[in-house]
């Protein structure tokens, strides 16, 4: 599992981590979402509120 935070406005890699419990809660990333930047899981762009059962929150 490869999670990444993206700049969209240049496409600079912000953040990425393997480890589950390093995902930000959903409404940080929805917020981050509003704010330009695009949310990626194993290079899917990544809605907050689809994790898979058992997946840790942070």
């Amino acid at each position: 599992m490869l999670f990444q935070v993206i700049r969209a406005s240049d496409g600079q890699k912000m953040m990425q981590t393997k480890d589950e419990r390093c995902i930000y809660d959903d409404a940080t990333i929805r917020s981050m979402n509003k704010a330009g930047y695009k949310t990626y899981l194993d290079g899917k762009v990544y809605r907050p509120g689809k994790r898979e059962k058992g997946a840790a929150t942070a």
